[in-house]
């Protein structure tokens, strides 16, 4: 998280370079902290429709050896939660969406959706399994009805609306 930090102060500073000088000095910088910090990702800065910097930097696999490419895949887990949460919320604010909004509003017949609402599982109170690695393992492509079955197949682990 420190250098999360660190790189966006980084970037807050950059309008006072000339333009030419941001993607050098970015890269210098990310790939010192690649070689100081052990920092592994794949980087993109852009500027309207102008790509400053695109690069990878690190392992994507340290077992393996192999190394990152701007197109390798990261998952997210968590750090999602909080982008579809402010999505959601944007969506309440603009009166689109309740969060007194019941699960089977949106997905006609989904088991106890008629008990399951929005803020439950924005709070993490709707009773349904997160773990979903199984389904990952199995197959590259899946497709909204596949994960959406393999949700309504899983059983709830508490009662919806109750504290795990």
């Amino acid at each position: 998280m420190k250098q999360l930090t660190f790189l966006f102060s980084i970037l807050l500073a950059l309008p006072g370079y000339s333009q030419s000088d941001i993607p050098s000095r970015l890269a210098a910088y990310l790939q010192a902290q690649t070689d100081v910090n052990g920092f592994s990702g794949a980087v993109l800065v852009a500027n309207k429709d102008t790509i400053l910097l695109q690069q990878a930097y690190g392992l994507a696999n340290y077992d393996w050896k192999i190394r990152n490419t701007p197109d390798t895949k990261f998952g997210l887990a968590s750090v999602s939660k909080q982008f579809t949460a402010v999505a959601i919320l944007q969506l309440v604010e603009s009166g689109k969406l309740s969060l007194d909004s019941r699960l089977n509003t949106f997905f006609p017949g989904f088991p106890k959706g008629d008990t399951v609402t929005i803020h439950m599982l924005l709070a993490h109170t709707s009773g349904l399994d997160a773990d979903f690695d199984e389904l990952y393992l199995k197959s590259t492509q899946l497709s909204n009805d596949s994960v959406l079955a393999a949700i309504e197949k899983k059983p709830y682990l508490f009662s919806p609306g109750t504290a795990c």
